[in-house]
């Protein structure tokens, strides 16, 4: 699997690879319609078989998924970084009924050293399943310059209570109107030790008898 990436593949003294999205093997589109979702699917195989983690580089550019799944979906992975060009640069976007990001733990220990930088996420569906980022028993996360944007559920929501020592910073959140009674702009249940520094909530208010936005902006409990 490593050979069949190509030149643009490289890994360093640790052996976590360093993935470009625009690599030709990925068959990634670029025209920010068509749905990407074959490729992405492609890149989280990649790095599951890795079994090491990866660096994911997503140079500038709209990805378009629209499916039942996420844009990226990973179970027991560590140390992975997915990091954009900057967030008014690269934007990933969410047309269907899956959440945006996942990050799943299975097995007894939690998913560490989960980096998430630089881009957009939004979603410009109608449901209101998906959440932006699900992640389960994240363990010494860092999600720094992100913006999180339209769900109509959590942005982010991270539970499980192995979950600990994660940070949230320096990023803005922005939930989709007609979101879900309970729905945050920042949900964190369970674990430990977790931070949140520098981030922008936009969550509304109330139109009639329903939530113009999320009902909070940072829902955190043991």
């Amino acid at each position: 699997a490593i050979a069949a990436v190509g030149p643009r593949y490289t890994s360093n003294h640790h052996g976590r690879g360093k993935i470009d999205v625009l690599d030709p093997v990925f068959e990634m589109p670029t025209d920010g319609v068509t749905d990407s979702g074959a490729a992405w699917t492609r890149i989280a195989a990649l790095l599951t078989g890795l079994g090491v983690g990866g660096s994911v580089m997503i140079p500038c550019g709209t990805y378009v998924v629209n499916s039942t799944s996420p844009i990226i979906s990973l179970t027991d992975v560590n140390n992975v970084t997915i990091r954009g060009t900057g967030f008014n640069c690269t934007f990933l976007r969410q047309s269907g009924t899956g959440n945006g990001m996942s990050f799943i733990r299975s097995i007894s220990t939690g998913i560490r050293n989960l980096t998430l930088q630089d881009f957009t996420l939004v979603y410009d569906g109608t449901s209101t399943i998906p959440q932006g980022i699900y992640g389960v028993d994240v363990i010494e996360g860092t999600f720094e310059r992100i913006n999180v944007a339209n769900f109509k559920n959590h942005q982010v929501n991270l539970t499980g209570n192995d979950q600990g020592h994660s940070v949230i910073r320096d990023s803005r959140f922005t939930c989709g109107t007609a979101s879900v009674a309970g729905s945050a702009g920042v949900r964190i249940t369970g674990g430990q030790h977790q931070m949140t520094q520098n981030n922008y909530f936009n969550i509304g208010g109330l139109t009639a008898s329903n939530w113009d936005r999320c009902e909070n902006g940072l829902d955190v409990r043991g």
